[in-house]
Order: structure tokens, then C-alpha cells, then sequence
């Protein structure tokens, strides 16, 4: 099985939670005989980079090969269509991470407020859509299941069974 890991960062050239949780689940996979793939963009603030660059680099990747799972950290959001349409050709499993869930609160961020829109429909359209999630904590996932899946019970029983320890 191969999986490709799609976020902002990597170990150890950033070390933060994040990092260190995709360092040791793609270590464990690896011992499990996992094909992995960690696809990400180094921090930056170039939009050309961020915006442009990296998904033409995601695309081309995407048609060299074949993932069977893609988990896609929500810091990069923009990139959901573009892993939707490629889950919808070729049949692939896309699991979405969520560290935080913003909502509202995306307005009171110190960015742009056209980058804030943006992450903030792209926020809504994940959790609405998407059908695997994986949450990093106990409020976080509370605070997806109170905005999005208050009378939906079997996506309330999949989110509880998705949390991290």
C-alpha cells in the first residue's frame, strides 16, 4: 500500500508536534512495510510558491503515481480539489488531519483577508465533504463535530473513532 502525506512542513527541518507525529507514523508504516511518500512545501511566504508552484509539483507527482491513501494536513487546504479529483480517478482514500478547526475564528488571524477567504471556505468544503477524518485532539474534534455534525450520528461515531491519543 502506498500512502502519500501531504502537509507544510517536514521533520527535521521543522520540529514542531506536527512534524514529529508524521516523522514517527511514516517510521512505524515503514517498519509495517508501508510505501510512503511525505510531499510538502517548506514554509515560506511566497504566494508564487505556495499557490502556484507547489500544486503544479503535487499535480505531477499525482500522475507518476499511484496512492491507495492521502492524508492531507488541513495547513493546506487549497490543495483539497486537487486531491478530490485525483481520489475520484484513480479510486483513492483521502484522509483529512485536522490540528485545529478555525471557523469563524480564520477572521482574526494576521494574514491577508483574501488568504483568509480562502482558508476558510476551503476549511468548510473539507469538513463538510470529506469522508475520513483525523483529529490530533479531543477539542478539536468537539469542535468540528458542534459546527458540522451535530444530528449526524454516523459521522459522529467515525470522528470518535478517529481521535488521536
Amino acid at each position: 500500500m502506498h500512502i502519500a502525506f501531504l502537509s507544510r512542513s517536514q521533520y527535521p527541518n521543522s520540529i514542531g508536534g506536527g512534524e514529529v507525529r508524521y516523522h514517527d507514523v511514516k517510521n512505524s508504516l515503514i517498519k509495517q512495510n508501508f510505501q510512503i511518500s511525505h510531499l510538502n512545501i517548506n514554509e515560506t511566504k511566497s504566494y508564487f510558491t505556495r499557490f502556484i508552484y507547489f500544486p503544479i509539483k503535487i499535480l505531477i507527482d499525482f500522475m507518476r503515481n499511484r496512492y491507495d491513501i492521502i492524508e492531507m494536513n488541513t495547513e493546506v487546504a487549497y490543495l483539497y480539489p486537487l486531491c478530490v479529483v485525483y481520489s475520484i480517478i484513480r479510486k483513492t482514500k483521502i484522509v483529512i488531519l485536522w490540528h485545529e478547526y478555525f471557523g469563524k475564528r480564520m477572521f482574526n488571524l494576521n494574514v491577508a483577508i483574501l488568504y483568509k477567504t480562502i482558508a476558510y471556505v476551503f476549511e468548510f468544503i473539507m469538513a463538510k465533504h470529506g469522508k475520513y477524518h483525523l483529529c490530533v485532539s479531543e477539542y478539536t474534534a468537539n469542535r468540528l463535530k458542534q459546527h458540522f455534525w451535530k444530528n449526524d450520528t454516523k459521522q459522529i461515531e467515525k470522528i470518535n473513532l478517529q481521535i488521536m491519543s
